[in-house]
């Protein structure tokens, strides 16, 4: 049983996907076992204000729904493995979680079949297939610095 009482969910595996994501940021076990480590060193000061769980996204989920009394979230950000069938996957399992009028947000809007990135697709097509009342803002971020 996951401590659910924090208001806050930091979520991710850390670890290296083996098969079907190219991205830069896909490190090595070691590499990831180290980021884990300075994480949980950098959050000192917030224990008792987050739940940091290892763990794949699209899995806590259902770990998040199973658990009795959990309201909804109302803001889901969504990053890491940005394989479409990853987002799609995210995409799913926390649609019908989210609260209603909740958002769900990422960092990245594209799609870049050389890097196995499809992020862009797998949310348009997502957007295509729910009802949604209100807008569905979809905004990539742009390099300003000179």
């Amino acid at each position: 049983m996951i401590n659910l009482s924090a208001g806050v969910y930091l979520c991710d595996p850390f670890i290296h996907i083996w098969q079907g994501y190219k991205d830069p940021d896909n490190h090595s076990d070691r590499d990831h076992q180290l980021i884990f480590e300075d994480l949980r060193n950098r959050l000192v000061p917030y224990e008792g204000k987050y739940v940091l769980i290892r763990d794949f996204s699209y899995s806590f989920a259902d770990t998040y729904r199973s658990e009795p009394n959990q309201p909804p979230p109302t803001f889901i950000y969504i990053d890491a493995n940005h394989a479409y069938a990853a987002v799609k996957q995210d995409l799913e399992q926390w649609w019908p979680v989210l609260a209603t009028g909740g958002l769900i947000a990422g960092s990245t809007f594209v799609d870049d079949d050389q890097r196995s990135i499809g992020v862009a697709t797998a949310v348009r097509e997502f957007a295509n297939t729910v009802q949604v009342s209100g807008r569905v803002m979809m905004m990539a971020a742009m390099d300003l610095s000179y």
